[in-house]
């Protein structure tokens, strides 16, 4: 899991998956990708729990992941990022220094 920037402590979680959507270009981020981190940051801002899926037993079971943190939202929402992405975009937090709601689009 990536550390993340020190510049999203004071966003709301949903804020953060926001901000790396707003750079889709810059991540060169696929339609599944996409889809996954809009997902994501609906669910963090309706505060719904996320579902996951917990070892490979039949039936498979899930467990419930609650998101109360920036930190929590930028490390599940860099889990859909490869390396690349990963590192390019904390360069893009660092480099913009974001404490704030991005501007809408």
């Amino acid at each position: 899991m990536p550390n993340p920037p020190p510049a999203i402590k004071g966003m709301k979680p949903y804020e953060v998956v926001d901000r790396m959507l707003s750079h889709k270009h810059d991540l060169l981020l696929t339609n599944s990708q996409m889809q996954s981190l809009t997902k994501l940051r609906d669910q963090l801002k309706k505060g719904q729990p996320i579902t996951e899926p917990t070892g490979r037993g039949k039936p498979p079971y899930d467990s419930v992941v609650t998101i109360t943190t920036p930190q929590q939202a930028y490390a599940r929402a860099s889990s859909y990022l490869d390396g690349k992405q990963q590192h390019q975009c904390l360069m893009l937090f660092e480099k913009e220094g974001v404490t704030a709601t991005p501007p809408r689009q």
